[in-house]
Formats: structure tokens, C-alpha cells, sequence
């Protein structure tokens, strides 16, 4: 067989090994938010009422996304919603999106965007924290 012939066979067979590899990789081995720069992560403290009195409670983390070209509030939005969506059945134990129940928001803040994380309860809301906190 000629040079050619054997480096265009090669050529061939690492071309098709890749996309195999490619899928045996995890999906979901990263969080959304850690492909963008964070720049601080602070609690999300709510007053929760209880009878007549309204104390402050743990219940999630505000993490505050710095701005980037092109980027928008919309299209970070987006971008945590296709992650979500793409999360169910994965775990994924670093990932501050990864709790049930969890409802999130984006809003434009400064030179950047704050993404606000909001657990039902206080234990979640306490986790939450903690993996956005990692983030940072």
C-alpha cells in the first residue's frame, strides 16, 4: 500500500472513533453557570411569615454572572432553561440548578446579571448556597 493510501485510511478511522468518543462522554459533566465568569455569590434571604411575625430565612443564593459580549438577560435565561431541561435524570452533585422544586430568575444588575436560585425550603435553600457557592 502506498503512503497516501495508509495515512487517508488512518485519516478515515480516527474520523470515525471521534464522534464515538464524543458520545461516551458524560452530557452533563459541567453547570451552565460555571461557562460563565461569577463574580460573587451571595444568600437569597427572604422574610417568610410565620403567624404574625416575618423572619429573614436561608432559601437559595443570588449569584451575580459578569457581563459579556453579546451576551443578555434573555439569553443567559434561555441558557439555564435548556440546562434544566437537559438535567432531568442526571445528576449532577456539583450544580447549584440540581434540586427539585427550584425556580430561577434572571435580571440584568450592573455590569452583569444576578441569577437568583430559589429552593422551597430552608435545608435546600442551605444546599443551594453551597454549590453556588463553588461556583466562585
Amino acid at each position: 500500500m502506498s503512503f497516501r493510501k495508509t495515512v487517508a485510511i488512518a485519516t478515515l478511522a480516527v474520523a470515525s472513533i471521534v464522534p464515538v468518543i464524543a458520545m461516551a462522554q458524560p452530557q452533563h459533566s459541567q453547570c451552565t453557570l460555571s461557562s460563565h465568569q461569577v463574580t460573587s455569590v451571595s444568600p437569597y434571604k427572604p422574610e417568610i411569615r410565620y403567624g404574625r411575625q416575618a423572619y429573614p430565612e436561608l432559601r437559595g443564593a443570588v449569584i451575580h454572572v459578569q457581563a459579556e459580549k453579546g451576551l443578555t438577560a434573555e439569553w443567559l435565561r434561555l441558557e439555564i432553561n435548556r440546562h434544566l431541561a437537559t438535567m432531568q435524570g442526571a445528576a449532577m452533585a456539583g450544580c447549584a440548578l440540581d434540586q427539585k422544586g427550584i425556580t430561577v430568575s434572571v435580571e440584568s444588575s450592573g455590569a452583569g446579571f444576578d441569577v437568583k436560585i430559589v429552593a422551597p425550603n430552608a435545608k435546600q435553600g442551605e444546599e443551594v448556597l453551597r454549590r453556588a457557592r463553588l461556583l466562585a
